[in-house]
């Protein structure tokens, strides 16, 4: 399997997931992609519903992560670090 830092490219680093996902904790191998992203000034958006946004949200927070931009649709309903928002669709 390929390193993280072997398939990041770009600048900005899209984190979205079912809200299905039942997780507590994130798997080892995302949050080292995570890492690596930031790591590389990556900017990182990420969703803001219950699920694997809010688990990448908390993870986020945890590491300090400044650079984020929280998503969303009609209103904000998640945002653990108090990041910029931006809406991405108007009802």
């Amino acid at each position: 399997m390929k390193k993280a830092r072997d398939r990041l490219l770009g600048r900005k680093l899209l984190l979205m997931g079912s809200k299905a996902f039942r997780a507590k904790k994130l798997p080892i191998s995302l949050a080292e992609y995570i890492d690596e992203a930031r790591a590389r000034g990556m900017r990182i958006i990420v969703g803001e519903v219950p699920g694997a946004c809010r688990l990448f949200q908390d993870y986020l927070k945890r590491k300090k992560c400044k650079s984020v931009v929280v998503g969303h649709a009609k209103s904000i309903r998640y945002n653990a670090g108090n990041w910029k928002t931006k809406q991405y669709a108007k009802a």
